[in-house]
């Protein structure tokens, strides 16, 4: 590494520009636009695709002695635009339209939808548009480039069929929009979407392909060169230059340039400026999964693999013929394709090794046999692209895209093959900062160590063999150190609607209540990122209030597809009062339903919990009154009472339960019914005397919850209030003092 000064000087930028971007993060380029009004808009279209354009040098005239210039892009989807048409790439813009910034994560683990396109520096989006003028004048190459590129696609589409149109659609032209969810899925939980990204196989297979033709052609290395450089360039300005493409473009270009002065080629000098030009482009790339797993699996061959690829190459010697010379040849043959395999699954433990903590701080799991299942699949990757690009380009030439057919359906049974052994995924959870530090600390010094005894010619005394088997035994085990785990309760953000987990001390999970009626899907984006950020694998008991979708359609996804996502669920527990409700809930998705009445009680590490209500015999007319009611208490004294949306008489119920236990100085209070003004009244409040209260409602949800009477209420009894609309999770700690709580938006 010492020898490489100029990485070094690179690898300081790099850190440098890191520290600035991240002083100066949370403060967004985008955050001066006015929002929910209309805004006059003069830019131009940077880039477009079939959905959407971008548009950038902003120039926002909000109001007449308002004018603002952000320093970001901003992104319309065709369907909002009213009228006006599209206009072409290049073009000027007078634009009227409604700006609205991308949601932040209110939760966590839940994907940062804002964060993400900060870090492609787009602002935001634009409603309501009206198209006011277009300029005569734009850019002939880029929309030659957009028509080029519809083509292509529309070439697949008449290639393939549409699920394999989808996949060879992104591998080759990078676009992922209209891909098939349920393979990009299959491959994500298998470890190979990477495949399905414009990487530096397709610039290799590119760029050195036409070198290599023109050679043979008899032009000069030079020209051939600059000749491969030029295509690159037209392809990645065809395919839009997502930052694996700058990459894969900017190292040939660095390679070539090395070739025509007569100067050697160094990988990771050439990775180190490319960092550094990306960063220099957009600063935000350093927060992108993107850009780091690109630049991390580079590393991963040229610093770790090389390192073991070049004492391996040292110890070679001649094949010993045997006596019977086609046995010989064939034994050749043999272990030349073993030895092709070894050094294929070698690679890929290399980049899994290298990307590791990076994947577990982007998705909190890994699939355990990505790297045998890689090892299988990257060879073919030449033969699918080239093909591809054949079917593609070439008229008359569609039947090769037979090949790739029979190449995607090989990849499908691989995935699903590799996904049914068992422990086929590993969710240790999102890592520690410190944990990921330490990480590449122990591998740096492991790698270091491992050179300085080739260059001291001190043997090792096991082979690289060993030596990567046991990187693999050891670094992992860094994700694994037991951390103390407090027990804690958090208040999801689901919009309106409840979300509560629990976690103990023993390890164990239960859940209380999870739904909404404004969030889609809320099981999928909100319940299982949580877990799986968590690293945790099984909930122990999910609890049901109540039959209102607001509290329990994100329960009903778990359970729906508890196999799918790898996490298992013990038992649903509902009140006696509601078993008639819950009659075909077992059978409808296969699980055990426990019923429990007022007075259930059990206990877990340093917890009790008790259910307040309803009795067996309580009314079901009114559903609300009928949830239940859960009083959890810890051993240091902390109180808490989760109420779903209890009200009127079944807050009377809960009332005479509280008073007959002599329950007083709640620590903290679940407003019941997303703060209503029918719920929470000045008799419960009076009676429980709550420190803190949590209200779970929606971001300017139609119920106008929470109503200002309720919040009267809150202030007159001096309660601090907590609420997810606004602060996002409410997440709690038990201490041995007592409780601690934040907000997760800060």
């Amino acid at each position: 590494m010492i020898k490489r000064p100029l990485f070094i000087f690179c690898g300081l930028i790099v850190v440098f520009i890191s520290l600035l971007y991240t002083l100066k993060n949370g403060t967004s380029p985008a955050e001066y636009i006015p929002q929910d009004e209309e805004l006059l808009i003069e830019a131009k279209v940077g880039s477009r695709d079939d959905n959407s354009l971008i548009l950038k040098d902003i120039y926002i005239k909000a109001s007449e002695e308002k004018e603002i210039k952000p320093e970001c892009k901003l992104k319309i989807k065709y369907k909002n635009i009213s009228e006006g048409g599209i206009p072409p790439i290049g073009s000027r813009v007078l634009i009227r339209g409604i700006y609205y910034p991308y949601s932040a994560s209110f939760n966590p683990g839940e994907f940062d939808t804002r964060k993400y396109y900060e870090s492609l520096n787009i602002g935001g989006s634009l409603t309501n548009v009206e198209i006011l003028s277009i300029s005569d004048k734009y850019s002939v190459i880029g929309e030659s480039l957009f028509s080029v590129r519809q083509k292509l696609e529309e070439r697949l589409y008449s290639i393939f069929p549409e699920k394999e149109a989808s996949i060879m659609s992104a591998i080759l032209l990078g676009d992922k929009g209209n891909l098939d969810e349920d393979t990009k899925e299959l491959y994500q939980k298998n470890g190979i979407i990477h495949i399905l990204s414009i990487s530096g196989l397709h610039i290799t297979l590119i760029g050195m392909g036409i070198y290599k033709l023109l050679k043979k052609t008899g032009l000069s290395r030079r020209a051939s060169a600059v000749s491969g450089c030029l295509a690159l360039l037209v392809y990645g300005l065809l395919v839009g230059f997502p930052v694996s493409v700058i990459r894969a473009v900017g190292m040939y270009i660095i390679r070539m340039g090395g070739d025509i002065i007569l100067r050697t080629y160094d990988m990771l000098t050439a990775t180190g400026i490319m960092a550094v030009i990306v960063l220099l482009i957009n600063p935000g790339y350093i927060g992108n999964t993107g850009f780091l797993l690109s630049f991390l699996s580079v590393m991963g061959v040229g610093y770790v693999l090389y390192t073991f690829e070049f004492e391996d190459d040292e110890e070679k010697g001649d094949l010993k013929y045997e006596e019977n010379e086609k046995a010989a040849i064939i034994k050749e043959k043999f272990k030349g394709t073993a030895e092709g395999l070894l050094k294929a699954v070698r690679a890929s433990l290399c980049i899994s090794v290298t990307t590791l903590p990076v994947m577990l701080a982007s998705y909190y799991e890994v699939p355990v046999y990505s790297m045998f299942l890689n090892a299988l699949i990257l060879p073919l990757m030449g033969v699918l692209v080239v093909t591809g690009f054949g079917a593609m380009f070439v008229p008359g030439m569609g039947s090769l895209g037979t090949a790739d057919v029979i190449i995607l359906f090989y990849y499908e049974k691989l995935c699903k093959l590799f996904e049914s052994l068992p422990h086929s995924m590993w969710n240790p959870g999102c890592p520690k900062p410190w944990r990921i530090a330490l990480y590449y600390i122990i591998l740096t010094a492991f790698v270091e160590l491992y050179k300085y005894g080739i260059k001291k010619n001190k043997r090792i005394k096991f082979k690289h063999k060993q030596l990567l088997s046991l990187i693999i035994i050891l670094l992992p085990v860094v994700f694994l150190i037991p951390a103390h785990k407090a027990a804690g309760l958090s208040f999801l953000y689901v919009g309106q609607g409840n979300g509560v987990v629990l976690e103990t001390e023993s390890g164990r999970t239960y859940i209380f209540d999870f739904g909404s009626t404004s969030r889609d899907e809320v099981g999928r984006y909100v319940l299982k990122p949580y877990l799986k950020y968590k690293g945790i694998g099984y909930v122990d008991a999910v609890f049901i209030s109540h039959t209102d979708a607001d509290h329990m359609n994100g329960i009903e996804e778990l359970l729906a597809n508890r196999e799918a996502w790898g996490i298992g669920v013990g038992a649903v527990v509902a009140a006696e009062a509601q078993r008639e409700l819950f009659s075909e809930f077992s059978d409808k998705y296969e699980a055990r339903v426990v019923y429990i009445k007022q007075g259930s009680s059990f206990a877990d590490r340093g917890i009790r919990i008790t259910c307040l209500h309803p009795a067996p015999d309580f009314p079901v007319d009114d559903i609300n009154a009928a949830s239940e009611c859960f009083l959890i208490e810890s051993d240091n004294g902390v109180k808490i009472l989760l109420t779903g949306d209890v009200q009127a008489l079944g807050e009377e119920a809960l009332i005479s339960e509280i008073k007959r236990r002599g329950i007083s100085d709640i620590t903290l209070l679940q407003c019941p019914h997303h703060g209503s003004k029918n719920s929470t009244t000045k008799e419960l409040l009076s009676l429980i005397e709550p420190k803190a209260t949590v209200i779970s409602c929606g971001l300017k949800n139609r119920y106008s919850h929470p109503h200002a009477e309720l919040l009267e209420r809150l202030k007159e009894s001096e309660t601090e209030v907590f609420r997810t609309d606004i602060q996002g999770a409410i997440l709690t700690e038990f201490d041995g003092e007592g409780i601690k709580l934040r907000s997760y938006l800060k």
